[in-house]
């Protein structure tokens, strides 16, 4: 199965352990994941604004996002999408 994960998921899938955490597991294991650089910016923007999680651990787990999926493009977006 092919998937894209919304930045919102992988917060919460890194900033705490519970079910986004599981699903992610799940997903890794099961599918194959797509993101896109706006997505992985969100992700970053958020780990360190709300979250509040040191930058060296934002940036190793943005690389794990990255080699864990494959990057893609959105075709066809509104301008204020994605």
């Amino acid at each position: 199965m092919k998937i894209v994960i919304d930045s919102n998921i992988y917060i919460a899938a890194f900033a705490t352990r519970g079910l986004c955490a599981e699903l992610f597991e799940y997903c890794l294991k099961n599918s194959k994941i797509f993101s896109c650089t706006e997505i992985l910016f969100e992700v970053q923007k958020k780990l360190l604004s709300k979250i509040k999680l040191p930058k060296y651990i934002v940036t190793e787990t943005i690389h794990f996002i990255e080699k864990q999926t494959t990057a893609s493009t959105p075709k066809n977006l509104l301008p204020d999408l994605c």
